[in-house]
């Protein structure tokens, strides 16, 4: 990988954090450098100068492409650095610029200087130091929303890190060879990856109509008995919330992960038996789906419950899961991630806003999450929320969605996700394909097809994840590139000849 410099001020846990967000930026645009003699200088020269920002408290800097005096294409067009420059102009010609004209990225002799700091960002965002360091910015829940945040609300609208990537990846190209690899499935440019949180079975609950019953006749309150009514007329009615098949009928031809609740139910958690959904749970197997665990809302920040649920999962479904996502998103970062690592499963993807689409984490992922104790990369995979129905229409309340208006709310994070090579995550509800949210699948199928005509992979998060994973097993060593992964890998070499390599597992290429 990158050689790092730091000069003599940077301290050992800033460089520790350091060498993690740039192998976390050059992985999410798909790159690896194998030359040596490729550096980054952070706080002194290298072939990457960057200015180490000493701010605590982020303010967002809008940084435009002004010129391209190399005459090569693939410089991002725009970029975005949380931190605000500093006090120096950089030498050389301008190639970044800000909103007042002001130089921060400069090139000279093929050599970059920067006067942001894109490495503090990408651990700002990568590592939810928001959330540690501001966690009176949660809401009731103890979520981070974007009502709540102080970030910018630019930060969330692209993928910015896969756009650093290939930032960095660009400027290295110029010196050396760049091996860049596919990071998506079936060799597409992006992908759209398919999540469903079965959170309602069924629409009727006898025991929920006698609760809210009683809730009435003992607190004297005139909700409870409204609500125990409307229970007790859905009672009489068809169940609109079995949707099971149609949700994977939208899916078809693709696959798609389903998340169930395991284990012991807290308040604002569902109320059915997962023992007593084997049928529906061996259906979606047969048919190729993905089934994983959706942790229960009282699970945040307490790692022998988590364990507890996942013991009962693995009995009830007959397998563990690989991946997860937290009940009403109820997942502190970072301290609930480090939890999740510690149970062994393979990925996450609870981090989004339930208030509106976003990119949470400023990038589609996934991405290893930073491991505390060990102060470096976990083995958790986070794959953050981008686009999650119910904040996607909130703002129509109980009323008719306006399917073209959700429409085109929705379609500048795909365009995003297109325009960067990133992933975007999906999550729609299994229930919310029936009767009882007219509207709401017939934007997921919008969605769907815009996705399949303009080239993205569309599928569960465990495929994503594996194909991945398996790029983490490309080295390179002494003059060659190995793939060490069971899948098969195509590849791309700067120098001498950019054309795609073939590497199927355990199969080099040598590097001239």
């Amino acid at each position: 990988m990158v050689r790092l410099l730091f000069n003599g001020d940077v301290g050992a846990e800033r460089r520790r954090w350091v060498e993690y967000t740039l192998n976390e930026l050059l992985r999410l645009a798909g790159v690896l450098v194998p030359g040596k003699e490729l550096t980054v200088g952070y706080g002194t020269q290298g072939s990457i100068g960057i200015e180490p920002s000493p701010a605590v408290d982020p303010a967002g800097v809008h940084l435009r492409l002004v010129g391209n005096p190399t005459g090569s294409p693939g410089w991002p067009e725009e970029l975005y650095a949380l931190f605000p420059p500093s006090t120096s102009r950089p030498p050389g010609i301008t190639l970044y610029e800000d909103d007042s004209g002001r130089a921060l990225i400069t090139i000279e002799n093929d050599l970059l200087r920067l006067a942001v700091d894109p490495l503090a960002t990408a651990w700002y965002l990568l590592t939810q130091e928001e959330e540690r360091r501001h966690p009176d910015r949660r809401d009731e829940h103890g979520r981070l929303c974007l009502s709540k945040t102080a970030l910018p609300p630019k930060i969330f609208e692209r993928p910015w890190l896969e756009a650093w990537g290939r930032f960095f990846a660009k400027s290295l190209a110029g010196l050396g060879p760049v091996i860049r690899y596919g990071r998506h499935p079936e060799g597409a440019a992006w992908s759209v990856v398919l999540t469903h949180d079965v959170d309602s079975i069924s629409e009727r609950s006898p025991g929920r109509a006698l609760r809210l019953l009683a809730g009435g006749v003992f607190r004297l309150s005139e909700a409870h008995f409204r609500a125990a009514g409307r229970m007790f007329r859905l009672l009489a009615r068809p169940d609109r919330h079995r949707c099971l098949t149609r949700c994977v009928e939208a899916d078809t031809p693709a696959k798609a992960t389903y998340l169930f609740h395991a284990g012991r139910r807290g308040r604002w958690d569902p109320e059915y038996d997962l023992f007593r959904l084997r049928d529906e749970v061996e259906s979606l197997i047969e048919t190729g789906q993905e089934v994983g665990i959706h942790y229960g809302y009282e699970t945040a920040g307490n790692l022998s419950r988590l364990t507890e649920e996942l013991a009962e999962f693995e009995k009830a479904a007959g397998f563990p899961p690989k991946g997860g996502r937290a009940h009403y998103l109820r997942l502190r970062g970072p301290d609930d991630l480090d939890n999740v690592a510690q149970t062994g499963l393979v990925y996450d993807c609870s981090l989004g806003f339930t208030d509106g689409p976003g990119y949470r984490s400023a990038c589609g992922g996934p991405y290893r999450t930073w491991d505390e104790e060990n102060e470096g990369p976990s083995t958790l995979f986070e794959l953050p929320l981008v686009v999650m129905d119910g904040a996607l229409f909130k703002r129509y309340g109980e009323g008719e969605v306006d399917v073209e208006d959700a429409w085109n709310r929705v379609r500048p994070y795909l365009d995003a996700a297109r325009e960067e090579g990133a992933a975007i995550c999906l999550l729609w509800h299994q229930r919310v394909f029936g009767p009882a949210y007219p509207g709401w699948g017939e934007v997921y199928r919008q969605i769907l097809a815009y996705a399949r005509k303009n080239g993205a992979w569309t599928g569960p998060a465990i495929e994503l994840i594996e194909r991945v994973s398996a790029t983490e097993q490309l080295f390179a060593e002494e003059g060659r590139i190995t793939n060490k992964s069971n899948k098969t890998i195509t590849l791309r070499v700067s120098r001498p000849l950019d054309k795609p390599i073939t590497l199927h597992p355990g199969e080099y290429f040598h590097i001239v």
